[in-house]
Formats: structure tokens, sequence, C-alpha cells
């Protein structure tokens, strides 16, 4: 079984700290690791992780990871997921939010026989961003 990988570099350091935390306790058996924001690329490019969440999206982020949430673009009050290049945004974050994404990276990270259904509608309370609409 593949382990899901998620790397964290959002700010400010203790946004960060509680973000792990709230990963860890949604996906135990994951691996999550805490980057500085201006470090993310590096830990990309070490790690390979499935899943990146941060709050400043990079070039190596949106070209190596199968998946990414930007956290508070700009400062605005929304967040950007991103799955296989589809990409959704929602007003703020909700605990379900970020379960459901979860969810539907780990059955990607899994591989064709748990991808069924991955790609299917966007989480509660998401809705889907046109492709090409850059975050």
């Amino acid at each position: 079984m593949t382990t899901l990988r998620i790397v964290v570099a959002n700010a400010p350091h203790i946004y960060r700290e509680a973000t792990v935390a709230v990963v860890c306790e949604l996906r135990p058996s994951s691996a999550v690791l805490s980057s500085e924001p201006a470090e993310v690329d590096d830990a990309v490019r070490r790690h390979t992780p499935h899943l990146v969440i941060c709050s400043r999206l990079t070039p190596v982020v949106e070209e190596r990871a199968p998946a990414w949430i930007l956290l508070y673009p700009e400062g605005r009050d929304e967040n950007v997921f991103c799955q296989a290049g589809d990409r959704t945004t929602v007003a703020g974050l909700a605990f379900d939010h970020l379960a459901d994404f979860l969810e539907r990276v780990d059955r990607l990270a899994r591989g064709p026989a748990g991808a069924a259904g991955a790609r299917a509608a966007p989480p509660r309370g998401l809705r889907r961003a046109p492709r090409g609409e850059s975050a």
C-alpha cells in the first residue's frame, strides 16, 4: 500500500503546525513533512509528495505535485484545491473540505484501483474553477 506523502509549507509557522496536526489526525498513516514556505521547492524535489499545502504556489509545486492546496492566495478569504489539473475554489476553509480532499488524493495515490472516483465531483462546498484559471 502506498503511503500518502504530504508537504505542508504555509505561513505563518503556527498555522503550518496546526495544519500538520489536522492532517496527521485525518490521515495518521501519512508521511507529513512541515517545510518553510521558502523551501517548498526543495521539499517537493526531495520527497515527491502526493499533496502540497502551501501559502505560495510555485512552478515546481504546480508541475511536480499531483495535488496541491493554496491557502488564502494574496490574503483573500479563499483556498484553491487542485488535483490532476482540476482546480476548485472555496471561500474559507472547513474541516470537511480538507477531509474530503485528502480522501480523494489518497485514492489517487493508491493508483488505478483506488483512483476510481478520485476525479469525481469536487468536495462538498467547493466549486470547480475553469481550466487555465490561475490562482
